[in-house]
């Protein structure tokens, strides 16, 4: 987060968005886990949806492009 704001990263506000979203997610299900839901094969199944998504969309996508951006600007310094 602090790249991106020493760089000004365009798009900062909407990747930190994505990353606050993506942990209250993983809460609640820890949560749902903790509270006498245990390791249903809903939560297993939702969990593993979250895990891949963020791993494909999240890691393969934005976090490329904030690489693709910070890239050249370090190099700067």
């Amino acid at each position: 987060a602090k790249a991106m704001a020493v760089y000004k990263y365009p798009e900062r506000e909407a990747h930190l968005k994505e990353h606050d979203i993506f942990i209250k997610a993983i809460d609640d299900l820890k949560n749902s886990y903790l509270s006498g839901g245990g390791a249903t094969g809903g939560l297993r199944a939702e969990l593993k949806l979250r895990l891949c998504d963020w791993l494909v969309d999240h890691v393969s996508i934005v976090d490329k492009s904030l690489g693709a951006y910070l890239k050249p600007r370090a190099k700067a310094l």
